[in-house]
């Protein structure tokens, strides 16, 4: 009843035995599943992103165009970040085999 009242007052008309359905799934993956087209999905899926490259022990090389802060990649694990497709061209192709 919470969650579907708080749709509500958001001007989100979701069926409440939908929000049933994905209750149990982690407020990210309800809010994705039942409302994906008003969530900029670049931004949350980011950092996600990074952080499982983290885990599988793979470098994630991030650009700074995403609207995601240079800190916030860095504490996700982004091993290596570039300000734009500019700057990674710049470093090309050191970028892609970990050298300064």
């Amino acid at each position: 009843m919470t969650w579907w009242e708080a749709f509500s007052q958001a001007g989100h008309d979701v069926a409440m035995a939908d929000i049933h359905r994905a209750t149990g799934m982690g407020s990210d993956l309800m809010l994705d599943e039942l409302l994906p087209r008003d969530r900029d999905k670049s931004q949350d899926d980011s950092l996600w992103d990074v952080q499982a490259a983290q885990k599988a022990g793979v470098r994630c090389v991030c650009l700074l165009s995403g609207g995601i802060s240079r800190g916030e990649l860095t504490d996700a694990g982004a091993t290596d970040i570039y300000d734009d497709p500019a700057d990674l061209l710049s470093h090309f192709p050191a970028a892609l085999i970990g050298s300064p």
